[in-house]
């Protein structure tokens, strides 16, 4: 009788992207325990299906066909998790524990029935593996959370910074590239995607990297038309630089860093409060050096509200 879908396969497969589907393929076996019955092509695959019980996950190559990131590349957080249920959840929790996975939730027993725990894979996905050991019980229902402190009537009103702190860091390795012009988000965009797009077809994003803008001049005494901007990415290997980027090192040593919270275009508030609040507090002096911007998450892929930015300022 005909069908609208192939036999072997269920009426949904999580579609999962990872920057190594061999490697992740692999992996997923090996702690998992799960199956792989098809890899495409065979020596190199960019396309693969893992079955586990009655269901298919299917993995795909990040930058294939149009495919995103995986989130470890990204530095965006999933919005989607994969909840499992297998046979002995204390089983599994034994064996991913002992394999080195970061276990998200430890194992508990929860108000609906289920044992479960939560881990993240080395490519940034969420897996919840759960077995069934009693009934759903209203009454174990755990009371809902206080509301966030920027929602209490006693708490002072939300900020687009935090405090700032002090961090100290080794030599960082950077490839780059330069723009000279106003520092305005409208300018820079654009300029970053392109640059991201270049990092992304060398192959530089890795799990420790950081994506950075290094603000060469001041523009309170520097033409806009002569602000330099270096968008950058840190390099933690001994690869070549790419042809059509440079290379530079930021010099290692104490920063004080602000966690800037919104869109880019409120940046310029926090560095001014930087200047007129935070920084002359600490009692420290601002190395010659400039200042660089760490863009944590990606802009293409959450609400401009939820952007963070650090600011690493060098510290004598």
């Amino acid at each position: 009788m005909p069908t609208c879908k192939p036999d072997d396969c269920p009426w949904l497969m999580p579609h999962l992207t990872v920057n190594d589907v061999n490697v992740a393929q692999q992996w997923y076996e090996q702690t998992f325990g799960m199956c792989c019955r098809l890899r495409i092509p065979e020596d190199e695959p960019v396309h693969a299906e893992l079955v586990w019980q009655d269901m298919v996950i299917m993995l795909a190559q990040a930058g294939g066909c149009g495919m995103p990131q995986a989130p470890i590349n990204s530095g965006v957080a999933s919005p989607v998790g994969l909840y499992i249920y297998c046979e002995d959840v204390d089983a599994m929790y034994d064996r991913v524990v002992k394999a080195g996975v970061k276990i998200i939730n430890e194992l508990e027993d929860m108000f609906w029935g289920d044992r479960m725990f939560t881990l993240k894979d080395p490519q940034g996905h969420l897996w919840t593996f759960a077995t069934k050991v009693g009934e759903f019980d209203l009454s174990k229902m755990p009371p809902p959370p206080p509301p966030p402190e920027d929602q209490q009537e006693t708490q002072t009103p939300n900020r687009e910074h935090q405090s700032m702190t002090i961090r100290t860091m080794p030599d960082l390795r950077v490839f780059y590239a330069r723009k000279v012009g106003p520092y305005a988000p409208a300018e820079l965009g654009p300029f970053f995607k392109f640059f991201l797009k270049a990092a992304f077809k060398h192959d530089l994003f890795t799990p420790n990297c950081m994506v950075i803008g290094i603000c060469q001049d001041d523009p309170r005494d520097t033409l806009d038309e002569q602000c330099r901007y270096d968008a950058g990415i840190t390099i933690h290997d001994q690869r070549p630089c790419p042809q059509g980027m440079q290379e530079q090192v930021l010099p290692g040593g104490d920063y004080a860093v602000v966690l800037h919270k919104g869109p880019y275009d409120k940046l310029p508030e926090t560095w001014q409060w930087i200047g007129e609040e935070a920084f002359p507090s600490i009692g420290r002096e601002c190395r010659d050096q400039p200042p660089f911007e760490c863009y944590l998450n990606n802009p293409d892929d959450i609400f401009p509200e939820d952007l963070l930015t650090e600011i690493w300022i060098p510290l004598y």
